[in-house]
């Protein structure tokens, strides 16, 4: 299926605005970013999403992607796009490395909050000590309220008290 037959979208918006964008696009072939929100859900919900992916949260342009079957053209188009997509079979909330990051960035901001070190010393402590491309700060700048609505969707769904998002963090605009 050639790639013009997709619509994509690689937003930061909330869950009324993906079903939005999916009503309006009954008719494509749908690429969404879900990095906040449950894909499976949205699947089982809109059958014109064939691909999602998670790049909120993503660093050189590498990001988690999953496609139907039969339609693989959709990370055929994330590439088009200059992304280079993972595939990934995990189809919770963040997936596995925007979660994994989202509780990083969290847990940094509680040992900030808590003047444990400065927010250089934690993205030096883990550049350094863990070998992180980027301290959770520097990773986390810009995208402190796509990481706060991954926690709560995350915390919502789980009940999970590690999923609470850090009071400075939410803060953070």
């Amino acid at each position: 299926m050639p790639t013009n037959d997709w619509v994509l979208d690689l937003s930061a918006s909330d869950k009324e605005t993906k079903e939005a964008f999916l009503e309006q696009h009954a008719d494509k072939n749908v690429l969404m970013d879900l990095t906040c929100f449950d894909p499976q859900d949205f699947y089982q919900r809109f059958p014109q999403l064939k691909a999602v992916c998670s790049t909120l949260l993503s660093h050189n342009k590498k990001c988690e992607a999953h496609a139907k079957p039969g339609f693989e053209s959709g990370l055929q188009l994330l590439q088009e796009t200059g992304l280079s997509p993972v595939p990934t079979t995990f189809l919770g909330a963040g997936f596995v490395v925007a979660r994994t990051m989202a509780v990083i960035i969290n847990e940094a901001f509680y040992a900030w909050e808590e003047k444990t070190a400065s927010k250089e010393d934690i993205d030096r402590a883990m550049r350094f000590g863990v070998n992180y491309p980027l301290g959770p700060f520097a990773w986390a700048k810009g995208r402190e309220q796509v990481v706060v609505r991954l926690l709560e969707t995350l915390l919502a769904e789980t009940k999970d008290e590690r999923y609470r998002p850090a009071a400075t963090l939410k803060a953070t605009k």
